[in-house]
């Protein structure tokens, strides 16, 4: 792993958020992303827009065909929404990529040593007795003690 380039991602990932917003807005004129804060403002940062997604379907003519979430807003998940509908509609493929990007350097963070090693969060295997498992449901016909009644 390039430990110079990780770092250099990791400290400016805002900064590309902003500049891939920018730029597959200025070719595709989708108008979902708005930037928020200036430009001399080190945290400004690329925020998605429903309401504007929801206009650019309507405006495409396949908003009713989009699959919705519960509140009938817009589904965005990649694999099983965003990208099969953009293989539909190949103009939608730039925001698609530019959404994932945006996410994937939302995501992006700490995760290496200064030995340049990936670290694993081993959290969930804490505990010896198991505290932080599943618990199994308990049947209709065992009482409380797991005895069959």
């Amino acid at each position: 792993m390039n430990i110079d380039r990780y770092k250099a991602i990791e400290a400016r990932r805002s900064e590309l958020q902003v500049e891939i917003a920018e730029k597959v807005e200025a070719k595709n004129g989708y108008g979902v992303y708005a930037i928020e804060g200036t430009k001399k403002n080190p945290r400004q940062k690329a925020v998605f827009k429903m309401k504007k997604f929801v206009a650019l379907l309507e405006r495409l003519g396949i908003l009713e065909s989009w699959p919705k979430t519960e509140t009938e807003q817009p589904r965005t998940d990649d694999e099983e929404v965003f990208e099969p509908m953009a293989k539909l509609h190949p103009y939608l493929e730039d925001l698609r990529q530019a959404k994932k990007s945006l996410n994937d350097l939302g995501r992006f963070g700490s995760y290496l040593g200064k030995d340049g090693f990936n670290r694993a969060a081993l959290w969930a295997f804490g505990t010896v007795t198991g505290a932080t498992t599943r618990r199994r449901r308990r049947s209709c016909c065992h009482d409380r003690i797991g005895h069959a009644t």
